[in-house]
């Protein structure tokens, strides 16, 4: 009997410590030794990442804390740098949640953004790291600031079996935005494809999206998102990113449907297009992306519209840049809008074109500009532009009133660019009255015109030679008055270089 009694005493002292610690485990964190979680972390961690934490304690209610959380890249160049951090990671068994306060990822791997270097250390080989398998869990994550994204929560359901990884429902919700417009998506990391992949739609403005860009180091699309101004609400947006695990090649696509305020200055009523960015490394060490802004649909305040792409190759240091468009706006506004500081005047109406332009990246040395392409416009008051306004004064002196009766509506092109130097030999400028060609260069460098320009007075089935001065100015349907046309585009300088003016002196 007395060792009954002795053996329930025991037992009863137990449960009652047991009672303690249990209670005092759901009141006090219990800390645990820093370097021993550090250490087992590292141990399933995959290789050159190295974990570190200040410190780590355990709750029977909230689970396991870890407090300022630092990740380092040990194959980076920039090793010493923290590749990911966090203020806090709070994991609850019980409950499968996970809270992740202020993480912060802010660059991808050295790979993707150095050119042509071959001390950048890429995977070649079959990935032996693997997820440990676990049940799915609610990640939160609050005061995010990935890749530029910064967000105030993110919440998503994460499924870890042995070679994917995945988030599902993932919730995003910009800081001061209406939570009805959230943004909503997944993402997965699947080794065996050696892939990442993920999606979200909902909204966002130029001003969230942005640093993005900045973070992705492709320059050449941030004129083309700035340019968008005073849009009075939250764009309608989807996201999806497709990154290479091997070689860091990197696939970014985002369509945009803007309701309108501006776009470099020019109203619009309402606009839409998709930007595409990629990235990838080819022979071995060369890095090459492409920034595509394509499907663009865009109407003006009156209706007119535009459409085309803007696409952005680059490779080895040189950029590549192709233009395709179709518009009824005013060349001047299409001119705005391709953020070209070119004043053309607003007289003129539709325009077509394509063209290449090859150029160093970072440079602004025009020499090395070349390129070439077709250009057309139709349906304007061409001699009205400001380039050709000195014709138009010398042809109102020898014949009164031309200047009220000049429709040049009509221009098309061919062109070439070679070291800075833009060349056309087919330059064709025709309205009822008048016939303009001009063959000639424009120095791209040195802002020089060196143009040729023959004038056909009268065209021959022109309705001023037909119905007012046929009987009288016949001599003039065989002539051709001829001009040098030198100065810059803003100061165009027209010499008259043909020997009409006898023909006119010797009438008078």
């Amino acid at each position: 009997m007395k060792f009954f009694r002795i053996f329930f005493g025991t037992m009863k002292w137990v449960f009652i410590v047991f009672c303690v610690l249990i209670a005092s485990l759901s009141i006090w964190d219990l800390k645990l030794p820093g370097r021993l979680v550090v250490d087992t972390i590292n141990n399933f961690a995959p290789h050159g990442l190295k974990f570190e934490c200040r410190a780590a304690s355990f709750n029977l209610l909230s689970g396991l804390s870890l407090k300022d959380i630092s990740i380092f890249d040990e194959t980076s160049r920039r090793s010493s740098e923290v590749l990911m951090s966090a203020k806090s990671v709070k994991i609850n068994p019980f409950s499968r949640i996970v809270r992740v306060d202020a993480p912060k990822y802010t660059r991808l791997p050295d790979s993707y953004y150095y050119e042509a270097s071959t001390e950048v250390s890429r995977v070649k080989e079959d990935f032996e790291f693997d997820f440990p398998n676990l049940p799915v869990f609610r990640l939160i994550m609050t005061n995010a600031d990935i890749l530029g994204i910064q967000a105030e929560l993110v919440e998503g359901l994460v499924g870890i079996h042995e070679r994917e990884f995945s988030v599902k429902q993932i919730e995003l919700q910009w800081p001061d935005f209406d939570p009805a417009k959230n943004m909503h998506g997944f993402c997965w990391v699947n080794l065996d494809k050696r892939r990442v992949y993920g999606e979200v739609r909902g909204y966002a403005t130029v001003e969230k999206i942005r640093p993005l860009i900045v973070c992705l180091d492709v320059p050449v699309a941030l004129p083309y998102m700035d340019g968008f101004t005073e849009i009075p609400e939250p764009v309608d947006a989807f996201c999806s990113w497709d990154v290479n695990l091997m070689n860091n090649d990197f696939t970014l696509k985002l369509d945009l449907n803007p309701k309108m305020g501006k776009y470099n200055g020019v109203a619009m009523s309402e606009a839409h297009g998709k930007i595409e960015l990629k990235t990838h490394i080819h022979d071995g060490d060369k890095f090459k992306y492409m920034t595509k802004i394509h499907d663009v649909r865009a109407s003006g305040e009156n209706g007119r519209d535009l459409q085309g792409l803007v696409m952005f190759e680059g490779d080895d240091g040189m950029v590549k840049a192709t233009v395709k468009a179709n518009s009824t706006l005013p060349l001047q506004e299409i001119l705005d809008i391709g953020g070209l500081d070119i004043k053309v005047g607003d007289r003129t109406g539709k325009t077509s074109g394509d063209f290449t332009l090859s150029f160093p990246r970072g440079a602004q040395d025009a020499t090395k500009y070349n390129g070439g392409g077709h250009f057309e416009v139709k349906d304007g008051q061409l001699a009205q532009m400001p380039l050709f306004m000195g014709l138009t004064q010398f042809l109102s002196e020898k014949v009164p009133g031309v200047s009220y009766i000049v429709d040049q509506n009509h221009a098309s092109f061919d062109f070439k660019i070679e070291d800075g130097m833009f060349t056309s030999d087919n330059i064709v400028i025709e309205g009822d009255l008048f016939t303009i060609n001009l063959a000639g260069s424009y120095d791209m460098v040195k802002d020089n015109l060196d143009v040729n320009v023959q004038v056909n007075i009268v065209k021959d089935d022109g309705l001023l030679k037909k119905y007012l001065i046929r009987p009288i100015t016949w001599v003039f349907t065989k002539l051709l008055m001829e001009f040098r046309l030198t100065g810059s585009l803003d100061n165009p300088e027209w010499e008259y270089v043909s020997v009409i003016d006898r023909v006119w002196d010797g009438g008078k």
